[in-house]
């Protein structure tokens, strides 16, 4: 993290996120992104992280739900996530596994 922040000192144009999931992290997305209360929770806390640490927005690393059910929670996730982010002049990324469909 310490890199990136000197990094972003050096080029003005460098945009960090937060990326929450990725490999071998994402085993507690399904029950973030099924639980409308936990977005609720989570999404502002993620523009606040944005805003304490400085950073341009959130990346989203849920490459593999297992079920359609959690496939759907995911993309409740993003569209809220998004929507809220973007209110708040942030960015949502999104890593996609190759045979992912959103």
């Amino acid at each position: 993290y310490a890199k990136a922040r000197v990094a972003q000192k050096v080029n003005g144009n460098l945009r960090v996120f937060a990326s929450i999931g990725g490999a071998g992290r994402s085993q507690h997305l399904a029950s973030l992104a099924s639980d409308p209360q936990r977005r609720k929770i989570l999404i502002p806390n993620l523009i606040q992280l944005c805003r304490i640490e400085q950073i341009q927005g959130i990346d989203f690393d849920w490459e593999q739900p297992q079920t359609q059910e959690e496939f759907v929670s995911y993309l409740h996730l993003l569209f809220e996530a998004g929507q809220a982010l973007h209110k708040s002049n942030l960015l949502l990324t999104v890593a996609l596994h190759p045979n992912q469909r959103l």
